[in-house]
């Protein structure tokens, strides 16, 4: 069966959103006249609509790496639309072309903070339009604690914040002497509905920008790996090219393989063939030569090699169309062949992306007012309920609260407990993967010259295969997990219908039932506990501190990634920071042979910090769908006391006349709940 496109999923998804928004506001006018606080009611609408802006503007998350001075900056503005052209006479009298990006760009080397480019709808709440919004998160700052700079910064300004070591006299004077941990720009035109962070590279010397480039892989859906075309790849890219394959392959991300600037490797050869043609070849030649499986290039990976593009093209285009010279503007447009890149990024959310957007944005939304609905429904019915029944209902609904008030803390243990279980039993082949690592790997590693980067990224290509066809096998970690973590969830749904049940059913109660499907399901964020407090309790579950080789943002990142979050998408975290660890070994070592026997007794360090890291990224996997436990637990109980509340009310005043109008509103706004909670579970289930 053929899905739906995800142009018409994403505007039926921003109706109902839109249509929510409103019925929690109504709901709230309802509850204000009733003497009650509307506060709940609109901060969840706030946050639908936060959902809804974020909906109809952003689809799908691109890492963009490349080396310095690649024509990132550039190729990024362009991509968006936000890249411009002015006309500027030089020195000698000649006229030459500036380009004004949405980020600095430079023709020497510089150090960039990361940076990401956020498309934001028509009702974000900021002014995005011209050159965007920017704002700035700090060393000294909270991870959610950003502060605005303003609108259309000009360039000294953008620069003051965006690179390392501008003129800080740009900066507003609050900031003058801060350092910046990354720069946001959220634009209002856009030609892509994609985040695109603009990444600096791992390993970087600072050790905070290092961990927010580790986040933005995890966060990532795909990357855009970015050449500039008067320059061909060399051995100084592949630990870069290799951080990539090993995040890639396990997490089955896309890449995307640029070669842009192609305006400026115009000469021709002999055979009349520009320069830009022989990068192009030569990088898809460096690829196939240097990520192989089994004697071939690996196919995946390298998809279809490198598209060749040119933003400046395409911005001299738009001059030129201002000009009135149409054909001239469209020979530019098709020959900067920019539209191919933002047609195989749309082929990226066409494909799978899009619809885990919608299907993610659909459950959040429905989980947000789902069991407001329910409430409502049950509020409905209790006003229906016989004046002489009440005094019974609220007897039940008293004991109620003690047994939950019992059986909810014994319920968190025994899931801490099965979670730790299965965790361990999950982790229990790993005895075995420093034995497997050198069964295939220690005649290579001593067959191999290691000084030579590209011979030495031979065994690296070959480890990371290695390790995840080990995850992934039948009896491997990754499918055990796979296996505990389903019974994990219905063992988890199971105990809660005991817990929740207690021979009580809601009708007899006059409570709302409990979603089970929402158990299982990621929540608004603003439910959720801070990673660091998530990644403590994690710890004191499973009984292991903090594994080494995971930096606090790889552990943040897993911790944030979602309950859904697939295992070897984890690993995969944790693999690549694992091996680059291996390559310091290059420049300690004196001999070749020591050399070798260096890597392979690494080997063994590499098993034992996978396996830890493992281990605490499947217990916060666990410890999430318990979170998540809580929150709803949390909010069942809170509507079973406001039941018992209501019931009290009319024992005191049983013939209220205000409560009967309310009621009378109540039910329309009921009935219109449960169609929007249904429409948006179907959406849902896209994701299934």
């Amino acid at each position: 069966m053929t899905k739906p496109r995800v142009s018409e999923l994403k505007d039926e998804l921003t109706e109902l959103l839109r249509r929510s928004e409103l019925w929690l506001e109504a709901l709230g006018e309802t509850a204000y006249e009733a003497g009650s606080s509307r506060t709940e009611y609109q901060t969840k609408a706030a946050l639908l609509q936060a959902l809804r802006t974020r909906n109809a503007s952003t689809l799908l998350t691109v890492g963009m790496f490349g080396a310095y001075s690649s024509g990132k900056s550039l190729l990024l503005s362009g991509l968006q639309g936000g890249l411009e052209v002015r006309e500027r006479e030089t020195d000698f009298g000649q006229m030459a072309d500036q380009f004004v990006s949405l980020l600095p760009s430079a023709s020497r080397a510089t150090t960039a903070v990361p940076a990401r480019i956020v498309p934001v709808g028509e009702d974000s709440g900021v002014e995005a339009s011209g050159r965007g919004f920017l704002r700035v998160r700090f060393e000294d700052s909270d991870d959610d604690q950003w502060e605005d700079v303003g609108n259309s910064p000009a360039p000294a300004i953008l620069a003051a914040y965006a690179t390392v070591g501008a003129d800080r006299a740009n900066r507003l004077d609050s900031h003058w002497n801060r350092e910046v941990a990354e720069i946001e720009l959220s634009i209002a035109d856009f030609r892509v509905p994609a985040k695109l962070y603009d990444l600096p590279g791992y390993g970087s010397p600072n050790a905070i920008h290092d961990q927010i480039v580790k986040s933005a892989v995890i966060e990532a859906d795909c990357f855009i790996y970015v050449t500039h075309a008067t320059k061909t790849l060399s051995e100084h890219d592949l630990d870069l090219i290799r951080y990539l394959y090993q995040h890639c392959r396990s997490a089955r991300k896309r890449v995307l393989w640029v070669v842009t600037a192609i305006d400026l490797a115009t000469q021709v050869d002999d055979s009349g063939t520009p320069a830009w043609k022989d990068t192009v070849e030569q990088n898809n030649l460096y690829l196939r030569e240097n990520f192989t499986e089994d004697g071939r290039p690996d196919a995946v990976f390298i998809g279809e090699g490198f598209i060749p593009v040119s933003p400046a093209l395409e911005a001299r285009a738009a001059m030129l169309e201002a000009r009135g010279d149409i054909a001239k503007a469209n020979n530019c447009i098709a020959a900067s062949r920019m539209d191919t890149l933002r047609q195989a990024l749309q082929g990226l959310i066409e494909g799978e992306a899009g619809h885990k957007y919608i299907a993610n944005a659909a459950t959040e939304a429905k989980n947000t007012i789902g069991p407001l609905t329910r409430e409502l429904e049950q509020r409905v019915a209790n006003e229906r309920l016989p004046l002489d029944e009440l005094a019974r209902v609220l007897a039940d609904q008293k004991r109620y609260l003690s047994h939950l008030d019992g059986a909810i803390p014994e319920l968190r243990q025994a899931l801490s407990e099965d979670l730790k279980h299965r965790v361990e039993r999950s982790a229990r082949p790993f005895r075995h993967l420093a034995d497997h690592f050198h069964a295939h790997l220690d005649a290579k590693i001593r067959a191999t010259d290691l000084y030579v980067p590209r011979k030495a990224n031979q065994i690296q290509v070959h480890k990371a295969q290695i390790l995840q066809s080990w995850l992934e096998a039948p009896d491997g970690p990754a499918t055990l997990w796979d296996k505990q973590l389903a019974s994990f969830k219905a063992n988890l749904r199971s105990r809660v219908e005991e817990c929740i049940d207690a021979d009580e059913p809601a009708d007899s109660l006059a409570v709302p039932p409990l979603d089970m499907d929402s158990l299982t399901e990621p929540r608004m964020a603003a439910h959720h506990k801070a990673p660091h407090d998530l990644v403590k309790n994690t710890a004191a579950v499973i009984g292991i501190a903090t594994p080494v080789g995971a930096t606090a943002a790889w552990l943040g990142s897993v911790a944030g990634a979602g309950a859904l979050f697939p295992p070897a998408a984890v690993v995969a975290g944790a693999a690549a920071v694992v091996f680059m660890g291996v390559q310091l070994l290059r420049r300690a070592a004196t001999s070749l042979d020591l050399l070798r026997q260096e890597w392979v007794r690494a080997l063994d360090k590499e098993a034992d910090e996978v396996r830890q890291q493992f281990i605490f990224a499947i217990g916060i996997q666990g410890e999430k769908l318990i979170e998540n436990l809580d929150d709803n637990l949390d909010d069942y109980r809170r509507q079973v006391e406001d039941a018992a509340q209501r019931v009290r009310d009319r024992i005191n005043d049983p013939d209220h006349r205000m409560r009967k109008e309310l009621v009378d509103k109540l039910e329309p706004l009921s009935a219109e709940g449960k169609e929007l909670t249904a429409r948006l579970t179907q959406l849902a289930r896209l994701r299934r």
